[in-house]
């Protein structure tokens, strides 16, 4: 049983999608009739290592000492972290806008930081929605954790992560993350309900503008925003030519609520098999897919499928999504070795994906196998998760009436 959903062609060059529609299975959500065209973007093939990369793959290759729980790097709750680890961080996100790129024929890519955004535009459509999704995007965060090391964030400190369900009743306006002072990574754009950031539908919140105060009020983008059909059709020939713009949010408290909230998170994690996990956790069809509501929970630049990672809290986003997969791993040591979709957007069609599936991170880090990036314990990782120390009011002075 099948749910057909027509892809609405109103926003965006109307040519890509016409009368293209997503037959869903009821069940699990890999589509299994539509074809995908070729990739229309850079080739998916292996750069030259770069100085750093053939450290971070010395790294991989030749490991020492033992990951145990006292000396592995700590990723925290972002509200968990002190004002000064959180000013370390937006200094080292800063750095990293400073430096400049090592990405060559891409000429919206004009730092290191953009770089990432770069990787995640140019391999979206094999890393998203399918087999490849959580050990890409774990792998992902971790060659950004390291970046951030390079430019002053503690060794011992990973990247924060977003504890969703934390925000669902007083919202993000009155989170550490979003407050708009110097420790936050600004506030929600300006209220302008008439712009849609992509063709996703959801409804908007609080924003839709330029984000107005905080350390990132004046930052400028340079990708365009990716309109989600091209998850289907293919970048269009000038993805990669520079598109000055703001960096817009949309707070959406309806979303927290309903669609991250801590029920949901629990479902998750409860879920018996890993079909059943990816649907609870990235479904793009469900109203409880997790990972697409953080993503429109923020609203704008955060909401595109390709480009949001240019939003610095994309990092405490996935950051969470990964702590989410860990935490439904960790039950079983057996979970860490099950695989399931293929190497293609919306696994319609593609290589089933398998412990020795290759990953490729272009100049910022070496190809690695599924199998290498299963567990944050091992391998090339050794990083765990904290819980969040401010919880349900208690220990949130943040918080309004605490």
């Amino acid at each position: 049983m099948a749910t057909a959903i027509p892809v609405p062609p109103e926003f965006g060059p109307s040519n890509l999608n016409e009368g293209v529609t997503l037959n869903i299975p009821d069940a699990v959500y890999p589509i299994e009739s539509t074809a995908i065209p070729a990739n229309i973007g850079l080739p998916i093939v292996p750069h030259p290592l770069l100085p750093n990369q053939t450290a971070l793959k010395a790294v991989y290759q030749n490991e020492t000492g033992q990951c145990t729980y006292s000396n592995a790097v700590v990723r925290k709750e972002w509200s968990s972290l002190t004002k000064v680890q959180r000013k370390q961080y937006i200094d080292a996100l800063k750095c990293l806008m400073d430096k400049p790129s090592v990405v060559i024929g891409v000429p919206a890519t004009q730092s290191y930081y953009s770089d990432f955004a770069f990787l995640h535009i140019n391999y979206a459509r094999f890393t998203h929605f399918n087999g490849n999704f959580l050990s890409w995007h774990r792998h992902h965060v971790w060659l950004f954790e390291q970046a951030l090391h390079g430019c002053g964030f503690p060794k011992g400190l990973g990247v924060p992560y977003m504890h969703w369900p934390m925000y669902g009743e007083y919202g993000f306006e009155n989170s550490t993350i979003f407050d708009e002072s110097e420790y936050s990574l600004g506030g929600n754009g300006w209220p302008d309900l008439t712009r849609d950031g992509n063709d996703r539908r959801v409804p908007h919140g609080s924003g839709g503008g330029c984000v107005m105060r905080g350390p990132f009020h004046d930052m400028v983008l340079n990708f365009q925003s990716f309109y989600d059909r091209y998850a289907l059709s293919g970048l269009p020939t000038n993805w990669s030519q520079p598109v000055q713009r703001c960096l817009d949010r949309d707070f959406n408290q309806w979303i927290l609520r309903n669609q991250i909230n801590q029920d949901i998170y629990d479902g998750a994690i409860a879920q018996p098999s890993l079909p059943a996990f990816q649907n609870f956790s990235d479904n793009p069809f469900s109203s409880f897919a997790i990972h697409v509501g953080g993503h429109a929970a923020v609203g704008m630049t955060m909401n595109d499928l390709f480009g949001g990672t240019i939003d610095p809290s994309f990092w405490l986003h996935h950051s969470g999504m990964d702590r989410l997969w860990e935490r439904w791993q960790e039950q079983d040591p057996a979970r860490r070795d099950t695989y399931h979709g293929t190497d293609v957007v919306y696994n319609a069609g593609g290589n089933p994906v398998n412990a020795s599936s290759v990953i490729e991170f272009s100049t910022v880090g070496p190809r690695i196998t599924l199998g290498e990036v299963k567990d944050p314990m091992s391998g090339p990782y050794c990083y765990r998760f904290e819980e969040p120390t401010c919880w349900d009011g208690r220990g949130c002075p943040w918080l309004p009436g605490h």
